[in-house]
């Protein structure tokens, strides 16, 4: 027998704790400290663990509600452009709608629906422009559409030239709706006038006759502003009504004095 070794006493060997509450400087006692096993998990690989392994999961989740929210103002925003589009779309119509009526009822729509489109405008020499006539190259006065004569035929480049030209004043105007008719003239002579707006009020033409012979004027309906194209022509001799013409129509006019 060793004598270096204690004799067994046959009592058990009682462990030792891990660790002990332990007493600090103040007295008061601080709860054991429990062990750290290596297998325990950490708090990012618990968090990996909940989310089925993906720790970008609340950020995930995140993203797709903001491309839901997204998505669902993207809706929204087509639906308001789209009910924005059938008002306004309803608003001109029934515009239209209006204006159309105002043209159609007007007291002198009937009269161009009973025109005759070989009917002259007639005129008196109260309708001769003595201040064009004197000097062609006048500037325009009020309401006045000036002539454009750079393709005027050798004829009435002649007469310009010797002052023997004269010219006849017409005013040309919308006898309905005001509703941005658009027109021009034209005359077998090569004089030419606009394209202008027929207005209530009207403007003036003086269209240029050589040697006592008046031109046949064609009129260019050039835009409808709603119900066809009315012109009505005033001279001293009366009212000339045109037919109802469609847009990019013509009408050919001839002129006779009374």
């Amino acid at each position: 027998m060793d004598p270096q070794k204690p004799k067994p006493s046959g009592q058990p060997v009682r462990a030792t704790p891990l660790s002990t509450p332990s007493q600090d400087l103040g007295g008061s006692v601080r709860p054991p400290t429990a062990p750290t096993s290596p297998l325990a998990p950490t708090s990012a690989s618990a968090s990996r663990s909940s989310t089925g392994g993906r720790a970008d999961a609340p950020s995930a989740r995140t993203g797709q509600t903001s491309t839901r929210g997204r998505s669902k103002h993207a809706r929204f925003l087509i639906i308001g452009v789209v009910a924005l589009g059938l008002l306004t779309g309803g608003i001109l119509a029934m515009r239209s709608g209006s204006a159309g009526a105002a043209e159609t009822s007007a007291t002198a729509y009937v009269s161009h629906q009973n025109a005759d489109p070989r009917a002259p405008i007639q005129f008196t020499r109260g309708d001769l422009d003595a201040a064009r006539a004197a000097q062609p190259d006048l500037p325009a006065r009020a309401a006045e559409i000036i002539a454009d004569l750079s393709g005027a035929s050798p004829e009435l480049q002649a007469a310009l030239a010797a002052h023997d030209a004269q010219f006849i004043t017409v005013r040309l105007f919308d006898t309905c709706a005001e509703d941005g008719d658009m027109v021009s003239l034209s005359t077998d002579t090569g004089a030419t006038f606009g394209p202008f707006a027929l207005t209530n009020a009207g403007s003036t033409v003086s269209i240029p006759v050589v040697a006592g012979r008046v031109p046949s004027i064609t009129l260019h309906a050039l835009k409808d502003g709603v119900g066809g194209i009315t012109v009505g022509a005033n001279t001293s001799a009366g009212t000339w009504y045109s037919g109802i013409l469609p847009e990019g129509g013509t009408q050919l006019v001839s002129m006779m004095s009374r």
